[in-house]
Parts: C-alpha cells; structure tokens; sequence
C-alpha cells in the first residue's frame, strides 16, 4: 500500500479492505490495553481528575466512530467473497 501510495496512484479496493481491517483491529486492541491498565490502576482510576479515567473514556469513544466499527467486517467480508458491496464505508 506504501509503494501505490507513492507512486500516486489510488489504492484498490483490496489494499483499501486490508488497511480498514488493520485498523479496526488496531482500534480494539488499543482499547483493550487501555482497559487492561484501568484495571491495573486500581479504584482511583475511576474519579474524573484520573488521567486513566478520560483515557478510558477517550479509546472508547474512538471505537464507536465509523473507522473501527464491526460493520467493516461485512464490507470486507463482501469484498473477500467477491459479492456486491453494499456501503460505501470502503
């Protein structure tokens, strides 16, 4: 994906998939190390003033966006298959 994107040309649709599920993977497993530390931090990691608090918060709030949501896994899957897509989440 590097290389296409420095010879200036766009990237398939099979580059694009690949790079939508890397990062929905990437998203959750921030989330998940995030949590792990919450946890880790003990019960003064739940009050506002908390750094781990607003981390929390914050991953979590990155994974609701569009970029790291499961639907992807159906639009890649579609592309996968081979099958019509039908969002243009990709």
């Amino acid at each position: 994906m590097w290389d296409t994107a420095c010879r200036g040309e766009a990237l398939t649709l099979p580059q694009r998939v690949a790079l939508r599920l890397a990062g929905v993977h990437a998203g959750h497993q921030a989330k998940e190390v995030s949590e792990t530390a919450y946890h880790f931090a003990g019960g003064t990691a739940i009050f506002e003033n908390q750094p781990f608090e607003r981390r929390l918060r914050d991953v979590h709030a990155a994974t609701q966006q569009v970029q790291s949501q499961f639907v992807n896994f159906e639009v890649a899957g579609q592309v996968l298959l081979g099958l019509p897509v039908t969002s243009k989440l990709i």
